[in-house]
């Protein structure tokens, strides 16, 4: 399953990077975790500005704040940001 899931979010990431750089604008993209790293690298290697792993799963406030202050302190400034997660739903 967790395959199905980082490979929908990777497909979910492609599209939008297809979408924006169809409009003539640029995209960076930030990656958290091995996995999506490993499938970004195949699928937009030249967007990946950053790369976060060794990080304890589930991710927490803590964690997106410390992303954001990352990403804020690299001195480029965005017009917009978007965020692409998982989120797990009990089917019971």
């Amino acid at each position: 399953l967790c395959g199905g899931v980082n490979s929908f979010i990777s497909r979910n990431v492609r599209d939008a990077v297809g979408k924006i750089t169809a409009q003539g604008k640029e995209c960076d993209i930030v990656v958290v975790g091995d996995k999506g790293r490993a499938q970004m690298t195949r699928a937009v290697p030249t967007n990946i500005v950053r790369t976060v792993t060794e990080v304890v799963a589930p991710g927490n406030f803590t964690l997106c704040a410390a992303i954001a202050s990352e990403v804020a302190a690299a001195g480029t400034d965005y017009d917009a940001v978007m965020i692409v997660y998982n989120s797990y739903v009990n089917a019971a």
